[in-house]
């Protein structure tokens, strides 16, 4: 056992490393093979771990729960924040999506709107995130690309600050809750985000969970405010509300609010700024419909157009990848993570492979 355990420990260790070398370099060669998901390592490496783990458990040295995620939080913004930074310097960043943002925040900080030249339009035509209008202090401070990773990097970071809030009030086990803290730092899908250029609507994955809390806490004052400012990031976090309306309960109607939402984002704003209809649900739903109620009315009435496209490998591997590195927890509450639906369903039912490689 003790050298079955050894050899886990080193096959750990080997991971880990592999994972950080293509987090830094964007890919690596290895053997022949390819390396460039750094995500897939890490599910690997949550598999390798809860197998030792279960082999011979470990005990780790007693740290007061504040202190585990104030640093778990410092090493995820300090190791982050240099995955990031030396990735953009290499030239492993894309002027789509982050130069794209830098656009928007360099325009809105020097008084020209929100303006981009990639394709030459009002920005909110493309995607609507009037979020970026509180990065404009950036904007006059530390223009630039670095400023908005490092700033992405954080506010990922601060998602583990609210998670260990959230987890002690449902737990009431602090400890506990910064395992859970910790467990959200370790996820690789928020490696995966973090690491690809600067996205506003991901922003919605600690405001969402601020919202929780704030709900939990009995503060509907303070749950409106993180929901409304998930929903400024873009227009497709209306689906993160939605499955936050149904965390909260579908009884009370509030998800109807989310889809209406993000119906109007896509029928009214958007097609103003744009001048011409919403281009995305067309290019990556187009076999269920070419509007938001001919794709939602296919998804219930045509399943023989969707099962194909939903029921292959490759989706079945990304739920893998998104269950395994929580430990296939969200399956021992499954009336908790109903709220997880709207989001996969967007990912599943997709044709684009961007939104489930």
């Amino acid at each position: 056992m003790k050298g079955l355990a050894r050899a886990l420990d080193g096959g750990a260790l080997v991971l880990a490393a592999l994972a950080v070398a293509v987090l830094a370099a964007g890919r690596l060669r290895l053997a022949g093979m390819t390396l460039e998901r750094a995500e897939d390592l890490v599910v690997v490496l949550a598999l390798v771990v809860g197998a030792r783990l279960a082999l011979a458990p470990v005990t780790l040295p007693r740290v007061s729960p504040r202190a585990l995620v104030a640093g778990g939080v410092a090493v995820y913004v300090l190791v982050m924040g240099v995955v990031v930074v030396t990735r953009h310097v290499a030239l492993r960043t894309h002027a789509l999506d982050l130069g794209y943002y830098v656009q928007v925040v360099w325009s809105l900080a020097h008084g020209h709107g929100a303006r981009v030249t990639l394709p030459p339009m009002h920005a909110w035509g493309d995607h609507f995130s009037p979020i970026l209008y509180l990065f404009v202090p950036l904007g006059w401070l530390a223009p630039g690309a670095i400023a908005l990773l490092l700033a992405q990097t954080a506010i990922f970071a601060a998602g583990a600050v609210v998670m260990a809030g959230f987890a002690t009030r449902r737990l009431g086990d602090a400890r506990a809750a910064a395992g859970f803290a910790v467990l959200y730092l370790l996820n690789p899908t928020l490696h995966g985000i973090n690491v690809r250029d600067v996205h506003p609507t991901a922003f919605a994955i600690p405001l969402v969970i601020a919202a929780a809390w704030a709900v939990d806490a009995g503060r509907p004052a303070g749950a409106a405010v993180a929901v409304v400012a998930a929903l400024a990031g873009r227009e497709d976090a209306a689906i993160a509300g939605v499955g936050f309306g149904v965390w909260l309960a579908a009884a009370r109607r509030r998800w109807v609010l989310c889809v209406g939402l993000l119906w109007l984002d896509m029928n009214v704003l958007l097609p103003h700024f744009r001048g011409e209809p919403y281009p995305h649900l067309v290019k990556r739903y187009a076999y269920l419909g070419h509007t938001l109620p001919e794709v939602l009315a296919s998804v219930v009435v045509r399943p023989w157009r969707w099962m194909p496209v939903v029921f292959t490998p490759e989706k079945a591997f990304h739920l893998l990848a998104l269950l395994a590195p929580l430990g296939f927890l969200p399956l021992a509450a499954p009336r908790a993570a109903a709220a997880a639906l709207p989001g996969l369903a967007v990912n599943l039912l997709s044709t684009d492979p961007f939104l489930f490689h």
